[in-house]
């Protein structure tokens, strides 16, 4: 079972980054900050606290550029993606949020701060 998780997790993960970074153009995403990143929370099992759901989170990213789900038997994992690509003199950020049954289970950004 813990090896599935994790196929459905990598498999999520990836095919959606493969997807975006294959994109161009400009894209500007003012919800994309790290205050609003730091304010998704995300389901810890040992503290027993569940992670927000993803009408949640969007409300407070708007709509992601990427979607993914993969799903199997009581599993459902769904991975999105928020970016903003600028142009060379100011960084991309992409946010990538990972949901286990609608609840954040993983976030991980590149280029906030």
């Amino acid at each position: 079972m813990k090896k599935l998780v994790t196929s459905l997790a990598v498999l999520a993960l990836v095919a959606p980054m493969a997807i975006l970074l294959t994109g161009c153009g400009s894209i500007d995403n003012p919800n994309l900050t790290l205050a609003n990143f730091n304010r998704i929370v995300v389901r810890d099992i040992m503290a027993q606290t569940d992670g927000m759901t993803v009408d949640q989170v969007q409300e407070i990213l708007g709509e992601p550029q990427s979607t993914s789900s993969v799903g199997i038997g009581n599993l459902a994992s769904t991975t999105m993606i928020w970016s903003n690509h600028r142009n060379s003199a100011r960084a991309s950020v992409i946010v990538t949020i990972q949901f286990m049954n609608n609840e954040v289970i993983s976030k991980i950004h590149l280029g906030l701060n």
